[in-house]
């Protein structure tokens, strides 16, 4: 199942959960239904209100996400895309309102948000026509608003100007909260939140997209199971075999398991007959310790040194130019007549 299935199906599950809930809203309370406040626990209020805030801009994200996917995929124009639109939202919205939510809540003479009680039939008609009377199908006006001012941005979403479709779509959702707050027609005020909502989803596909692109070119050799074997067609190895296979080359030079040697170990007295004596006897050697670029533990080993008694003459190669090499080279000639030892310190690069 690719992924645009996957966002569909939770589009659809939100879509679900928020029907459910408005079938449960006589029990929860709310501003029509004023009189369920006296008999609903708090807490319970809170949960479902908390559960509806949040499955709405799932539910719009979801539809950006869509929606970004469809663009991508036809390549409609706006007008063609406005035209869609119209068609999948607005002429359902209506076909609804006027054989539907108009006769029925008229004639039973419900009070609903948008229509008061003893409208006539008339009145409710123009209400519904109007979107100030929607019922439960005011989300259709909201993705419409939303999804067609993202449509219109699309020129900079497939220029790549996201940040500018970003600012501009802040900058819509802000002006219609504070500006377009007290307009009643067509849901308008309370589309701009998720104005927010489906340029996050339009952003959730093109990251998506890009996750893609990056196994272009790379071809799946395999999976991991919870078989501890390797298989190849009619090939199969287990890892224990493998493990033991790759061990073996290596197995006498750095052994993995300790054996007991039962060798004897040889304790023989080191015999000096003869014992060379210096003939140029010094009382306080002295210590040439070159350092040479890569080198360390030049200090160590001249405080060992001079903690035996001995003067410790240190000097750095110096390569940075030829006259540095040439007047290195001759510290370190006189360094070395003075001295009458040479010590190397260690080094990983020296």
């Amino acid at each position: 199942m690719k992924r645009y299935e996957y966002i569909s199906f939770a589009k659809t599950a939100t879509l679900f959960f928020v029907v459910l809930f408005h079938c449960m809203i006589v029990y929860v309370p709310n501003p029509i239904y004023l009189e369920c406040a006296n008999y609903t626990p708090k807490i319970m209020a809170d949960i479902c209100w908390t559960i509806n805030y949040m499955l709405v801009p799932t539910f719009v994200i979801c539809s950006g996400f869509l929606l970004a996917n469809s663009i991508k995929k036809h390549n409609r124009s706006i007008p063609q895309e406005i035209r869609r639109r119209v068609e999948r939202l607005l002429i359902p919205y209506y076909l609804y309102g006027t054989f539907w939510l108009v006769p029925l809540e008229t004639h039973f003479n419900i009070k609903m948000l948008g229509r008061e009680e003893d409208y006539s039939l008339w009145e409710s008609f123009l209400r519904m026509l109007t979107g100030q009377f929607c019922d439960h199908m005011w989300f259709l006006w909201i993705l419409f608003w939303s999804s067609l001012f993202i449509i219109i941005l699309k020129p900079l979403y497939t220029r790549g100007h996201y940040v500018i479709m970003g600012i501009l779509c802040a900058a819509a959702a802000y002006a219609i909260q504070f500006f377009a707050v007290d307009i009643p027609y067509f849901k308008i005020s309370q589309v701009g939140p998720f104005i927010l909502c489906i340029y996050v989803g339009f952003m959730l596909y093109k990251a998506a997209d890009k996750l893609d692109k990056l196994g272009d070119g790379y071809i799946v050799i395999g999976e991991v199971t919870g078989d501890k074997t390797f298989s190849y067609g009619d090939t199969s190895i287990s890892y224990d075999e493998a493990l033991e296979t790759w061990k073996a080359p290596l197995e006498k030079v750095f052994p993995t398991k300790a054996v007991k040697d039962t060798s004897p170990v040889k304790s023989e007295l080191y015999k000096a007959d003869s014992v060379y004596i210096c003939r140029n006897k010094v009382a306080k050697p002295t210590v040439f310790i070159p350092v040479f670029p890569g080198t360390n533990c030049e200090y160590d080993s001249a405080k060992a040194f001079e903690r035996a008694g001995a003067d410790v003459i240190t000097r750095v190669f110096r390569n940075l130019s030829a006259e540095d090499i040439r007047e290195s080279v001759d510290e370190f000639r006189t360094s070395i007549a003075r001295a009458q030892i040479i010590m190397f310190p260690g080094g990983f690069s020296a």
